[in-house]
């Protein structure tokens, strides 16, 4: 899969959060179980006032979002690649302002921490490096989920499953084996 790929617009019904992988002071971070894809309906330029409705009945029980072809691959794949195919974790994680925000800090330091959650996804979704988090997907409702409280805008990562002060510990273990083994 491209490594260029574009950020795919999910909504907050379509995520089916697991356990809290950490917290910081503004913001909550979830592992992602899985996701449930509503309906997507390709963006057609054609049909920007189209009378001739030819859909089916039965697909009005779904919920049809209207996006591009690139962005439904890309939720697609993401839907194929929920968990890790060797140890079966969790491939990605959403992360949001916390709920508590709200009722503990000025309107101020809410706006703040918005502001801070949306150049996040800005600043990650420029970046192109295998060292740094990937942004997969935000709110479809983007910046105007804020509107609907601390949960209504979102970041969808790649899952960190190893910090970087693991990692070191970790190789000065292997590398203490690899010693004894030498000596």
């Amino acid at each position: 899969y491209s490594t260029k790929d574009c950020v795919a617009p999910f909504n907050v019904k379509e995520i089916v959060l697991g356990k809290l992988l950490g917290s910081g002071e503004f913001s909550h971070v979830y592992e992602i179980k899985s996701f449930m894809l509503e309906k997507d309906v390709a963006k057609n330029d054609n049909d920007n006032n189209n009378d001739n409705d030819n859909d089916n009945d039965n697909d009005d029980i779904m919920t049809k979002n209207s996006y591009t072809p690139e962005q439904i691959k890309t939720r697609k794949h993401m839907k194929r690649r929920e968990h890790y195919h060797t140890t079966k974790k969790s491939c990605y994680a959403v992360k949001h302002l916390r709920p508590k925000l709200v009722d503990d800090y000025t309107k101020l330091d809410y706006a703040q921490s918005a502001s801070d959650l949306a150049n996040e996804a800005e600043f990650l979704s420029s970046l192109q490096h295998p060292n740094i988090l990937k942004l997969r997907g935000i709110s479809s409702s983007g910046a105007q989920g804020f509107e609907n409280g601390p949960k209504g805008y979102f970041l969808i990562i790649d899952r960190l499953n190893e910090t970087l002060d693991g990692r070191i510990k970790r190789w000065k273990k292997m590398r203490r084996r690899r010693n004894r083994l030498a000596s």
